[in-house]
Formats: structure tokens, C-alpha cells, sequence
């Protein structure tokens, strides 16, 4: 069976979203497509399951050209992520050359030119699939060519449950290694400053709370650790933020999926971001979903009130995502 669709994926976040059309595809027994990924991605998102369309025998020292060449995959799309990987731009690269269906996706809501593959400022992919009207606006205010996106949605996020459950009182803060990717210096904050705040609020207040979870992020933490704070407050440090996720009600961050997740599930949800942040990339806060917290007397004012569900509003707008994305990529194979 020939690979008609390459999906090419660069963070967990992005696994993420696809993974609804995956499990789907895997249930019609369709065998028409592969997944091109790290190994942490493929751990920390469980994809083994998916062992016969992942392909493990990449060698990431090849170009995108010969490993294809070697491993006998010739896609008719490349549905790729847009998280700054090389492994991203070699595969829109290969589609533009070969003139091939490459289309670019965003799971979140954020930084869309600057993320989409590129030569000499020219996007390289034909289609670019956005989350909803709001994204839309947004990447064509920052220079993404109107007539190439798509509205398609955002599967893993409409197939979040809620369950209700018992309140356990902890709090979890999702860290970002900002300092770690230079595309994001015009933020005029990095990881450590947000730190300042929250720890700043949590010697106040760490006594309202029975647990404190600080979760590293899936790509990896570069920044030191401030031991002798973690030890004071008490802090336990989670590889897995989805864990932590289970085991708090109140969940901080700055701009992370793992922030959506938490509000999807009916948690208390706030964006911390300094006074001095140049913009805000947390779509939960710019359209006023989740609060935001600038300093350490907002965010102990916000912990300390009582939470604004605002649930609804966003679930309905991505109502259909999964059938949309399906019904997209079946357009583009035929």
C-alpha cells in the first residue's frame, strides 16, 4: 500500500492534535499513511500502538530526499507541523520541489509566519491549517497569504472529557523554556521571570494549597532549576505534565497547550505573564477565557477569588474538528 499521507510531526502538542485522526484511521483499518517523529515524541505521547505506520529507520544525518528514497515513501501529502524543527522545513522543502501537496498545521494559537516553513521569507507550503476565525485574522495580519489557510479546527482539544472529581487542592504550573528558542526573544520575558512571579506568590500562599507540581516541558528543560526555592516551597517536579494534570484543580502557565487542556477539563486556569511582556501569545487570556497575571499581587488576588467558567464558549467554535481534518486530508489524497 503506497504512503499517501506523511504526517511529519515535531512536538508532542502536535501529536496531540493529530492523534484523534490516527486512532480513527487505525479503526477503519486504513494503511495509506505514516508518521515521520522523535522518539520522545512517540514516548511521551504512547504512540507505539501505531508501530506500523511510524517510521523508525530515519537517519536524521541524511537529507529528507534519500531517506524517503531508502525507506520506498512517496506521499501525495505532507501534512506537517509548525514547532521550528528542521525535519519541518526539510519536509516542506521536499514537497515544493516535488511538487507534491504540503501543508502545514498549527495546534495552537500563536506566532503563525514565523513558524511556517520558509526561503527567503516565501512560505513553502500550499496550504496552511488554522484552528479557527481568530487564527485566521491573526496569520493573515502577520503576512500569511489569506487565500492558502484553512479553518480546520482542533481534534484533540474537542475530544476532551470532562469528568467531574474530587477537588485535591493542588496547584500545577506548566514551564516553558522560552530562553531556549531565539524566535520567541521578542517576548521581552523568558521562563525565569515568570518563575519570580509565581514563586514570589507561592511563599504567601503555599499553605492554601496541599501539593505544588512544577512540569518540565516535553522538549526538555535547559534552564537551571532553582533547588534551594523547590526545596522551601515544597515543590515536586513532574517529566509529565499530563500527570500533574490529573492530580491538580488550579493550573499556571504561560502560554502552553497543556493550559488549554487544563481549561477544557474544568480547571482553574491562569496565564502568567510579567508586566513587561511585549505580547501575549495565550489565546485563553487575549479572548478572555482565563485571567491574566502580571505580577505576584494579581496572581495571588486571582488564586484567592473565585473561578469564571467560561467553558462553553470555546467548545462549541471547535464542534466538528475531527470530521473537518478527515474530510480535508480525503480531498487532498483524491
Amino acid at each position: 500500500m503506497p504512503c499517501k499521507v506523511l504526517f511529519v510531526i515535531g512536538e508532542v502538542g502536535s501529536a496531540k492534535y493529530c492523534l484523534p485522526l490516527w486512532n480513527r484511521w487505525l479503526k477503519k483499518k486504513k494503511k495509506d499513511w505514516k508518521i515521520l517523529t522523535f522518539k520522545n515524541v512517540i514516548s511521551s505521547s504512547n504512540l507505539e500502538k501505531f508501530s506500523d505506520f511510524l517510521i523508525e529507520r530515519y537517519d536524521f544525518e541524511k537529507n529528507f530526499d534519500e531517506n524517503l528514497s531508502r525507506i520506498g515513501c512517496k506521499p501525495k501529502i505532507i501534512f506537517s507541523s509548525s514547532s521550528y524543527k528542521s525535519i519541518e522545513f526539510e519536509s516542506l522543502l521536499y514537497s515544493h520541489k516535488n511538487d507534491i501537496s504540503g501543508i502545514q498545521f498549527f495546534d495552537t494559537w500563536y506566532n503563525y509566519f514565523a513558524r511556517l516553513a520558509k526561503i527567503n521569507n516565501k512560505i513553502l507550503a500550499k496550504k496552511v491549517c488554522v484552528i479557527d476565525e481568530y487564527a485566521f485574522v491573526e496569520a493573515m495580519e502577520e503576512g500569511v497569504d489569506k487565500d492558502i489557510i484553512h479553518i480546520v479546527g482542533q481534534p484533540a482539544i474537542e475530544t476532551i472529557k470532562y469528568k467531574k472529581k474530587n477537588k485535591n487542592n493542588s496547584l500545577l504550573f506548566a514551564n516553558q523554556p522560552i530562553s531556549r528558542h531565539k524566535q520567541l526573544n521578542f517576548l521581552n520575558y523568558n521562563e525565569k521571570d515568570v518563575w519570580k512571579i509565581i514563586f514570589d506568590s507561592m511563599e504567601k500562599i503555599r499553605n492554601d494549597y496541599e501539593n505544588f507540581y512544577f512540569a518540565k516541558h516535553p522538549d526538555g528543560d535547559f534552564t537551571d532549576l532553582p533547588k534551594k526555592t523547590f526545596k522551601k516551597l515544597d515543590i515536586t517536579i513532574l517529566e509529565n505534565g499530563q500527570l500533574g494534570l490529573n492530580l491538580s484543580d488550579t493550573v499556571l502557565g504561560m502560554f502552553s497547550t497543556l493550559m488549554i487542556d487544563a481549561f477544557f477539563l474544568k480547571k482553574k486556569v491562569v496565564s502568567v505573564q510579567p508586566v513587561f511582556a511585549y505580547k501575549n501569545l495565550c489565546i485563553l487570556s487575549k479572548k478572555q477565557y482565563i485571567p491574566i497575571a502580571s505580577s505576584s499581587k494579581q496572581l495571588i488576588e486571582i488564586l484567592t477569588s473565585k473561578k469564571v467558567d467560561n467553558y462553553e464558549k470555546i467548545k462549541k467554535s471547535l464542534s466538528g474538528s475531527l470530521d473537518r481534518l478527515e474530510k480535508f486530508l480525503d480531498n487532498e489524497k483524491n
